[in-house]
């Protein structure tokens, strides 16, 4: 076999190799990951779906703070360990309990309400000022952490009447435009992703977790 052949199969195995023991590190990796947002952005809904406990019905208002131990996810072929999951209220008097959780995070998930940013009529605890005063706590407690993405969760896109207008890719855009004061109170390019979907629904919400840990596997394979 000549030799450039030789090192080229070399390299395929190697390449193998590595990505197996990236996977092994992975599977064996344990997070905290914090989830907050609003009222009725769907907090509690993503962490059922994430837990196996989905309800069809609307699981209401979360009052008083739900902290699961661990929550084992099977997303996108790896299986991730969260630690510590908690469901708190979107209310602001919650900020508090928010930063804690943030203080003790590896990631944090911001829900956004499409229907906000479509300009639908929202109540006062849910509109654009809400969001960017959160915008503006998150990100100074970001400062302070060891937090490694801020990834902005946009909900509820199947109520949003633009979304069947455009194409996936200019609906994201144009979501993407829309929070850019936001997203950069939050440490802009190099800290935040975003990820846009529906949680209508169990294949729904299946869409919108793959998309967040797609984030946060790409991110972790490119620690040391």
């Amino acid at each position: 076999m000549p030799i450039p052949l030789i090192i080229y199969g070399l390299g395929i195995g190697l390449g193998t190799v590595i990505s197996f023991f990236l996977l092994m590190k992975l599977r064996r990796k344990k997070f905290h990951i914090a989830v907050l947002g609003v009222r009725y952005t769907g907090k509690t809904t993503l962490i059922n779906s994430w837990r196996g406990t989905w309800v069809d019905d609307d699981p209401g208002r979360t009052q008083a703070p739900r902290i699961h131990p661990k929550t084992k996810l099977t997303a996108n072929g790896i299986r991730l360990t969260f630690l510590g999951l908690g469901d708190l209220s979107g209310e602001e008097k919650a900020w508090p309990q928010w930063e804690n959780r943030v203080a003790e995070s590896r990631y944090v998930l911001y829900l956004v309400d499409a229907r906000m940013l479509a300009g639908l009529g929202m109540p006062p605890e849910r509109d654009w000022h809400r969001v960017d005063d959160d915008a503006g706590q998150i990100g100074r407690w970001l400062k302070d952490g060891q937090v490694y993405l801020c990834i902005v969760v946009v909900t509820h896109t199947d109520e949003d009447p633009r979304s069947p207008q455009v194409d996936e890719a200019a609906y994201h855009q144009i979501i993407v435009d829309q929070l850019d004061r936001i997203l950069l109170r939050l440490g802009g390019d190099a800290m935040v992703r975003v990820v846009v979907g529906s949680l209508k629904d169990r294949p729904s919400a299946d869409r919108v977790t793959s998309k967040i840990m797609e984030h946060v596997v790409a991110h972790e394979k490119e620690l040391p």
